[in-house]
């Protein structure tokens, strides 16, 4: 491993256990629910989807590129009864066929269809039903939270 590899590992591991922790306290900040159940605080288990998204916001907080792909795609794992962690990175150049039938990168399917359709795509390729929550790392979001 490269010396510079460690320390990018390390922090997107970081950015993905903090993310996590935003989903578990509940923060609306930076994880909203995604599929209608159980609040969080009341399941044994819980499967989250974490993106990181390409695009930026200008001051008002409104993007301004448009198609933007998801560069890290992440999965977790939460079992309170366990209790553990298990966290999947999914690398973005997996190929996958969209909902739309189109065969493309698996980071694509935020530019499709936003975070409805990279859940459904990521479910689909994981061979799951749904993930019960989200997060999406945005970049002003990110250097805040550093």
């Amino acid at each position: 491993m490269a010396a510079t590899e460690l320390p990018r590992r390390l922090l997107a591991e970081g950015l993905g256990t903090a993310a996590l922790l935003a989903v578990v306290i509940g923060s609306g900040i930076m994880a909203e629910r995604l599929a209608p159940g159980q609040p969080i605080l009341f399941a044994d288990r819980i499967s989250v989807l974490i993106l990181g998204v390409d695009y930026n916001y200008d001051d008002r907080d409104i993007e301004f590129s448009k198609g933007a792909r998801s560069d890290t795609i992440m999965t977790a794992a939460i079992d309170f009864a366990a209790p553990s962690i298990h966290e999947l990175s999914i690398p973005r150049d997996m190929d996958v066929v969209l909902p739309s039938g189109n065969e493309d990168k698996i980071n694509a399917a935020f530019a499709e269809g936003g975070v409805r359709e990279a859940e459904r795509v990521g479910a689909d390729f994981l061979g799951i039903p749904a993930f019960d929550r989200y997060v999406v790392l945005r970049v002003d979001a990110t250097r805040d939270l550093i």
